[in-house]
């Protein structure tokens, strides 16, 4: 679909980190922006859209909703003439085949 392969929006948490502190324990903000560090290390280097988190609840799995949020996501991208792509990280192997269905190739 783009010529990145991949597909990534920046969930704008650095930019957040202060509102984002007072809302969640200590040392919660210093780890979520190490683990962005980490994230960004794969990241494709061409302009592209970012999905920092997805999910759906257990009684709603299997109903197509996480697909409709993706598809959602996919024509926002389609119609930013300047993404080529959406980006995602997953810690859960497990969560690979589902995103292949979805379009997007492991890195």
């Amino acid at each position: 679909m783009h010529r990145c392969g991949v597909h990534t929006v920046n969930t704008g948490l650095k930019a957040q980190s202060d509102r984002v502190g007072d809302l969640i324990c200590e040392g919660s903000v210093e780890r979520l922006r190490k683990y962005d560090d980490l994230c960004e290390v794969g990241e494709p280097e061409c302009p592209h859209h970012y999905l920092g988190m997805i999910g759906v609840r257990n009684i709603y799995q299997g109903k197509g909703m996480g697909r409709q949020l993706v598809e959602h996501l996919k024509q926002i991208v389609r119609d930013d003439n300047i993404s080529e792509g959406i980006c995602l990280n997953t810690e859960i192997e497990k969560n690979i085949p589902l995103y292949e269905r979805l379009g997007f190739r492991p890195r």
